[in-house]
Parts: C-alpha cells; sequence; structure tokens
C-alpha cells in the first residue's frame, strides 16, 4: 500500500476520518495523505496552513510521515483522482457536510466516492474516530468484491495482530431474487460455505470464528459488529459491469447511513 489518503475539511465527519487515518497510517506502517479540495477564488495558503496545523493536533501520537495537499475542483472526483494516481492506497472519508470553507462537502464527496472509486475505502461516522483494529467483523459472501475484501483484511490484520470475525449473511433459495445467485438451503450449507471463504484468515490465525446467521444481511452484520464490540466492519463491493456504473449495493448502503462504526469497502479486482 502506497499512502493512505484522508479527505479533510474542517467538518466534524473529516476531523474524526484525519484520527482514524493517522491511527491507521501508523499502523501500517504507511505514509498520511491529507487532502483539501478548495473552489476556484479559495485562499489555498490559507487551507494548507489549517491542514498543517490539524494533522498534529487532531491525530495524537502519530509520528509517522504525512504530506498535505491542496487542489481545486469538486471533492469527490478531485480525491478519486489523487486517488487514481496512486499504485494502491486506503481512501478515508468522514460522514457529515459543512467545514473551514462552505464550497468543501464531504458528506457529497464520501456519497460519489463509495460509488465510484476502484481503491480500498473506510467511511468513518461521526464520532467514531478512534482507529481500533483489535476485532474486526468482515463480511463474506463468494462474491470477488467479498474475496478482495478477504486479503486486504489479512494484511491489516498481519500488521495489527486483529482478530477477525467472518459473517456470512444468508437467505433462503426459496426467498431470494430470480436475479439474485441462489443461496444455501440449510443452515449446515450456510455453514460451511462461511467456513470455506474464511480458510485463507484461518490459515494466518487471525480468525476468531465464522458466523452464518440467516436474516436481511445489513440487520445481521450490524448485530454481529455490535455483539462482537469490532471496532472495524470489512465489505466488498460489487463488480463494475459498465466503466462509470454504481457499484456500491444496498446492504454496504443501508450500513453506511446509519452505521455507528467505521465500514471499510473494498472493491473487486479490474
Amino acid at each position: 500500500m502506497a499512502s493512505v489518503v484522508v479527505g479533510l475539511d474542517g467538518s466534524t465527519g473529516s476531523l474524526a476520518a484525519l484520527r482514524w487515518a493517522a491511527g491507521a497510517a501508523d499502523a501500517l506502517g504507511e505514509e498520511l495523505l491529507a487532502v483539501s479540495v478548495v473552489s476556484g477564488g479559495t485562499d489555498s495558503s490559507a487551507v494548507e496552513t489549517e491542514m498543517r496545523r490539524a494533522v498534529p493536533r487532531e491525530a495524537g501520537a502519530f509520528a509517522g510521515p504525512f504530506r498535505t495537499e491542496v487542489i481545486e475542483g469538486t471533492a469527490g472526483p478531485a480525491l478519486a483522482g489523487v486517488a487514481a494516481g496512486l499504485a494502491d492506497c486506503l481512501v478515508v472519508v468522514g460522514r457529515g457536510h459543512g467545514g473551514w470553507f462552505p464550497a468543501l462537502h464531504l458528506g457529497s464527496a464520501s456519497h460519489h466516492l463509495v460509488h465510484r472509486i476502484n481503491r480500498a475505502i473506510c467511511v468513518v461516522p461521526p464520532g467514531s474516530g478512534r482507529f481500533d483494529p483489535n476485532h474486526v467483523v468482515i463480511g463474506l459472501d463468494g462474491t470477488d468484491g467479498s474475496r478482495a475484501a478477504a486479503e486486504w483484511l489479512r494484511l491489516l490484520a498481519r500488521a495489527t495482530g486483529s482478530k477477525v470475525t467472518a459473517v456470512y449473511a444468508w437467505e433462503h433459495s426459496a426467498t431470494r431474487m430470480s436475479n439474485v445467485a441462489r443461496g444455501p438451503d440449510t443452515q449446515e450449507e450456510a455453514d460451511e460455505a462461511c467456513a470455506g471463504w474464511a480458510t485463507a484468515l484461518g490459515a494466518d490465525g487471525v480468525l476468531a470464528g465464522t458466523r452464518a446467521v440467516r436474516g436481511e444481511p445489513s440487520e445481521v452484520l450490524a448485530a454481529a459488529a455490535a455483539e462482537a464490540h469490532a471496532g472495524l466492519l470489512v465489505l466488498g463491493k460489487r463488480a463494475e459491469r459498465r466503466p462509470g456504473e454504481i457499484r456500491l449495493g444496498g446492504v454496504p448502503l443501508r450500513l453506511l447511513q446509519r452505521g455507528a462504526l467505521p465500514i471499510l469497502l473494498v472493491p473487486p479486482p479490474t
């Protein structure tokens, strides 16, 4: 991973994202890149000065390398462009609106990025800025995005010593829509499927357990994360069928809208 990129606009949500991103960069031994996107006519030097003050002030004990960048444009596409210019990175954004300058709207930026960006992205809710990888819940379902999420989590767990609970939220085949891949017919089949998808995590010794729970996926995953006192929920994104297509499904979107903990989304390889 080349760096941890955080979108920063001075809002409560973006400052929480900064704290989380600094913790992640420190744990992973990576550079922290703080990016602010400004509109035309904004005093970029004033934004740069405030960012350089904010990083050490908000990032606590973070002692790793960091740099700041101010670019002109629209927040979502501009941040996506920064991420696309890096060989690999983790993008971190906060939820919420407002900030140092009225032209910056990281709420809309995070919405754009989770749908469009082809990088791992973590959305941090206000008040949840502490990087806490001790226990992580990952949602598995056998898709390409799910497998990519498991591989990404292996890297995080190796660096941080995280313990992982793998959860498969399943529905009986007869209750699923016709355009959705066939699911298991029994609890035993669901248990076996979840255990199989989590094999690599088990081989690394980071797996605390697997659970297959029948029910609506967003509700199952939220309950599992709360029960485990997880500090992070990891999910895969679905594959892009056409260039520019929206790739975020309803389950992660519902969790993002109401979630109380950071949610990390991993796209499938392209």
